[in-house]
């Protein structure tokens, strides 16, 4: 239904889902804290590991946290093209990314360590927390906020860009309402709820999503800054005819291909197979890497010559 309704009506639900999820979580940091006498250790955990181990760790979660955020890097010209100005797309990023999620891992490190203080254990899952509030107006409000934060989530990672894709693949028959229909109907029949159910699936999961999302994004940086330097003809993108600037061969860009396929079979391999289980969080990094120097090596007697500067307002399409 949201979707529907344009990306307009997608900028709006996301502005009431953000002030949404952050009230209830600096809620329950609030009574967690109060819970445990307003004193929590930050150190402590149950299950003590050694340093060299913490850094792995926390490197492996890194990786995996970029492969869920891949998907937001690669399509991101689908929000930043309705953008006034290019300021308002770096003050955005700014205040939304290292700002704003900064800020909410450490009220969920609060919480959690809170937990671990108040109930003897470490609750990650914040719903789990809710219902130990023991009141049902509470529940019930946070558990609608929690499923409407998961909407809001979701719309923005695993529709906006397939209705935009399935769109240009068929733009006489598909609009991007029926492309996110298409999707909806998609993301129902792989169930999702079942891939989720096991941590190790999880993990298997972003990391394989890391392995082919990774050499994209390392072939399309290297492409832009490097190959292009920066610089495209915006009308070009949109010249469909044979022997236009971005047509290549057939409408597709084989050295792209080439740089792309072998190093996210590489990359997959490592992610899935058990034996590389000690590397497979960080399948996003060796698929960039792997396919970004291939790239190089395929386009270095081909980088483009300079074009005139882009303008800075971006063009809606």
């Amino acid at each position: 239904m949201i979707i529907s309704q344009g990306m307009e009506s997608v900028r709006k639900f996301q502005d009431f889902c953000g002030p949404a999820i952050w009230l209830v979580m600096i809620a329950l940091a609030v009574w967690v804290l109060a819970k445990a006498g307003w004193t929590i250790s930050l150190t402590s955990t149950p299950h003590p590991v050694a340093v060299g181990e913490q850094w792995r760790q926390w490197f492996g979660a890194i990786g995996l946290i970029l492969a869920t955020y891949g998907t937001l890097m690669l399509n991101f010209c689908d929000f930043s093209r309705f953008a006034p100005d290019y300021k308002t797309v770096r003050r955005g990023n700014f205040w939304g990314l290292p700002i704003n999620s900064t800020a909410f891992v450490v009220v969920s490190v609060i919480v959690t360590a809170g937990s671990l203080e108040v109930f003897g254990e470490a609750i990650t899952d914040p719903a789990e927390l809710v219902a130990k509030v023991g009141n049902t107006w509470v529940l019930v409000l946070a558990a609608l906020t929690f499923a409407i934060a998961t909407m809001g989530v979701n719309i923005v990672a695993n529709f906006v860009s397939p209705a935009y894709d399935l769109a240009n693949v068929w733009p006489q028959k598909i609009t991007f309402r029926v492309g996110g229909m298409i999707s909806t109907v998609a993301a129902l029949v792989v169930t999702p709820w079942n891939l989720f159910s096991n941590p190790t699936v999880v993990n298997y999961f972003l990391g394989g999503l890391g392995a082919f999302l990774g050499p994209l994004f390392g072939v399309i940086m290297v492409d832009y800054y490097w190959v292009k330097r920066g610089r495209v003809d915006v009308d070009e993108l949109f010249d469909a005819t044979p022997g236009s600037r971005y047509y290549y061969r057939g409408g597709v860009n084989p050295k792209a291909l080439w740089a792309f396929l072998p190093s996210a079979a590489v990359a997959a391999v490592l992610a899935l197979v058990k034996t590389f289980s000690d590397v497979a969080p960080y399948s996003w990094f060796i698929g960039t890497a792997l396919a970004a120097g291939l790239y190089v090596l395929l386009c270095r007697g081909e980088r483009a010559a300079q074009l005139p500067a882009a303008p800075e307002k971006p063009v809606e399409v």
